[in-house]
């Protein structure tokens, strides 16, 4: 009988993983009010695992990368790639787990009360960051899973059996979100980022069980009670940003700075970077405060009030350098590419008739653009660099 979790077991589980987030990424969308209802907890959350598992697939495979190697990879990339409020907890959540890990026996497999002793840290460091943690959200379904882990285990349980255990908690509390938040209970539905963890879940567990996909119905899910009623945003841009960490440079003084621009700040350090989430409706005074503590090596700006307003598939637009232009978008059948700062006659005029026509625009763009203009577009998301905007499609158009 195997007691441990292999390597080949856990990275087989992160593909399952994304491809049941993707698979189900319009129902998460579909139910996601809180704390805002932008209806993007499922895009946000296959992108975020998506992205992070590429990485870990980029490192080496399953002979060569072990336990720990998988899961600092998946807490790495989620730190690079990690969007919105579930990104970000997602990435405190593995790198408590893989910290966990780490210090265990071994580093080739996971024994149940490491893994579940993972899960307790991984909340725990999940609930550390998050300023005002709220129960009935991804934070419950972790830490339920990871104390139903650790009493299980001490029954000389195998890890995977504890892994089952674990999962079948994380279902069986998720009713109870929509009971516990205020929010989720006015809509009668319950939380999305919940059951998108639930969902992570299903793809480890399929995959120890030597499953090739996640077999798991979720038409168990209602949808949204009551018509959605776009709230009174107090901050209305979700901004996030990462910037290079000095030796021993911590966030609470960047933190205390940003109390006075926005509300739900989380943090997540590692031994290089810093990243920041926050609502605020000063994105621009956020990035600069943030260039005084470091180095900028990415920003994200969405627009929560546009976001939650229903609207048909959002329109993609591209704005780039020349040579990026000229090496890359010409060999793509891409719409909407322009070139420059933004300032451009025929990229104004493009934005504005979508915008008219209450059209849901993303901006992707490897040149830092600011203005009247961008602030009106729900999503702008900022790329260093020409090559990581070109990876970035590449991605997203497979």
């Amino acid at each position: 009988m195997d007691y441990t979790i292999t390597n080949s077991q856990l990275y087989k589980g992160f593909q399952l993983a994304c491809d049941n987030l993707s698979n189900n990424l319009e129902l998460l969308n579909s139910i996601n009010v809180f704390p805002v209802p932008d209806q993007d907890t499922g895009s946000n959350m296959t992108l975020s695992m998506s992205k992070a598992y590429a990485e870990v697939q980029a490192a080496g495979d399953a002979d060569t990368l072990t336990c720990v190697d998988i899961l600092s990879g998946m807490a790495n990339g989620l730190l690079h790639h990690g969007k919105g409020n579930s990104g970000t907890i997602l990435t405190l959540f593995f790198q408590g787990l893989a910290d966990t890990i780490a210090a265990g026996e071994g580093s080739d497999e996971v024994d149940a009360h490491t893994l579940a002793k993972g899960f307790i840290n991984g909340a725990a460091n999940a609930f550390a960051g998050v300023a005002n943690p709220m129960d009935g959200t991804i934070l419950t379904i972790v830490q339920k899973a990871g104390e139903e882990g650790l009493e299980y285990c001490g029954q000389s349980a195998t890890a995977v059996d504890t892994l089952s255990r674990m999962t079948t908690e994380a279902h069986a509390v998720l009713p109870l979100t929509s009971k516990l938040n205020p929010v989720l209970a006015e809509y009668s539905v319950i939380d999305s980022g919940a059951l998108g963890f639930c969902m992570i879940m299903d793809g480890l567990e399929a995959a120890c069980l030597g499953k090739d996909q996640v077999n798991k119905d979720y038409s168990f899910v209602k949808g949204i009670g009551k018509e959605i009623e776009v709230p009174e945003l107090t901050f209305q841009f979700c901004t996030e940003f990462v910037i290079a960490k000095a030796e021993n440079e911590t966030p609470d003084i960047l933190r205390r700075q940003l109390n006075d621009l926005g509300d739900c700040i989380v943090p997540v350090v590692s031994d290089d970077q810093i990243k920041m989430h926050i609502h605020t409706n000063k994105p621009d005074a956020v990035f600069f405060l943030a260039s005084l503590c470091g180095p900028i090596k990415m920003t994200k700006v969405d627009n929560m009030l546009l976001q939650s307003k229903p609207k048909e598939k959002p329109v993609i637009v591209y704005l780039c350098t020349t040579e990026l232009y000229r090496d890359g978008f010409l060999s793509m059948s891409l719409e909407n590419v322009f070139m420059g700062d933004g300032k451009d006659e025929e990229f104004i005029e493009t934005i504005e008739a979508h915008l008219a026509k209450e059209r849901k625009v993303i901006l992707l763009t490897s040149t830092f653009v600011t203005g009247p203009l961008v602030d009106r577009i729900p999503v702008v998301r900022f790329f260093p660099s020409d090559e990581e905007l070109m990876n970035y499609i590449y991605t997203m158009e497979r």
